[in-house]
């Protein structure tokens, strides 16, 4: 990415946690001085157990990162994008939002819930999409 004039920096942070989340999109907006222009929404935590198993932490612990993240990731980026007139948000889904597998209680219902946050929530200066993994 260097040879073509690019940088690409990787940042650690609990998209679970709305206000760590939107502190880093101000960091990273203030040192690369300029919006945000592409947000790719992968995270994931994720445990394959029987559905009489499931714990109350785990179900709530997949949620916040898988759901909640995207949600505060997009809540984040989403203005940036738009002060900068435009960009791009790709949410990655899984098959098993369609066709879940055995022991995928939590994590259908989860991609599920990717697919359709990306499909409900359109802008014109700021294109989403959704990709099925």
């Amino acid at each position: 990415m260097k040879s073509k004039g690019f940088e690409a920096r990787a940042n650690g942070v609990d998209v679970g946690k709305r206000d760590d989340v939107h502190a880093l999109f101000a960091q990273i907006e203030s040192e690369f001085a300029a919006p945000v222009a592409v947000l790719v929404n992968n995270a994931v935590w994720a445990r394959f157990e029987p559905l009489a198993q499931i714990e109350v932490e785990t179900v709530e612990r997949m949620f916040a990162v898988g759901v909640h993240g995207l949600i505060w990731t997009t809540q984040a980026a989403a203005p940036q994008m738009e002060r900068r007139g435009g960009g791009s948000i790709v949410n990655l889904s899984s098959v098993s939002a369609f066709n879940p597998a055995k022991d995928l209680h939590c994590l259908f219902r989860l991609k599920a819930g990717v697919v359709g946050l990306s499909r409900h929530r359109r802008s014109s200066s700021v294109q989403r999409r959704s990709v099925s993994t």
